[in-house]
């Protein structure tokens, strides 16, 4: 007799057997226990978190140090642009704010084109769950004001560092 008390693994391993004395092992049948697939499902997903943010993590690397190559190459042509704007007065600040105004702009365009394609493919992901879960405006708000933040301290950097050079040494070689 099976009870409501009964672990539902037992109850499988009791019915199996009852099955399988029965049919003279056909192995026609098969016992799934809910709990057992529930379980199952949890580490599917708990795996394809961990992949999906060893995925995240790689692409943020990989954006850092495009955004740093491509800043690096900019101030590179830029030298003697900044080496006459430092001669004519330009302060670290106005080099650093002309420098981030460029690449500000080219994130927000991609965070513009990012947004509704994640919008769409992360709704689609979710319709999968029994639980529906809505997607917020914030989060991509959020993830704007990162790429953002992460853009803005990469440009400064290399932007500090072309500014504090002596423009007479970067005008020289030009």
């Amino acid at each position: 007799r099976v009870t409501p008390t009964t672990d539902s693994i037992e109850t499988a391993n009791v019915v199996t057997a009852i099955l399988a004395s029965t049919h003279k092992g056909a192995g026609d049948f098969e016992v799934t226990v809910p709990a057992g697939l529930l379980e199952q499902r949890r580490r599917t997903q708990f795996i394809f978190s961990i992949v999906m943010m060893c995925i995240a993590g790689i692409s943020l690397l990989v954006g850092g140090i495009g955004i740093m190559n491509i800043m690096f190459v900019s101030v590179k042509e830029r030298t003697k642009e900044i080496g006459i704007r430092k001669a004519n007065g330009a302060t670290t600040t106005h080099i650093v704010r002309l420098m981030t105004l460029d690449f500000t702009k080219w994130v927000v365009i991609a965070n513009l084109i990012a947004w509704p394609l994640a919008w769409f493919t992360m709704r689609k992901w979710l319709e999968n769950f029994v639980y529906r879960v809505d997607i917020s405006l914030w989060v991509f708000g959020l993830a704007g004001m990162m790429a953002l933040l992460i853009a803005f301290a990469t440009v400064s950097i290399h932007a500090i560092r072309a500014s504090k050079q002596n423009p007479g040494i970067s005008l020289k070689y030009e």
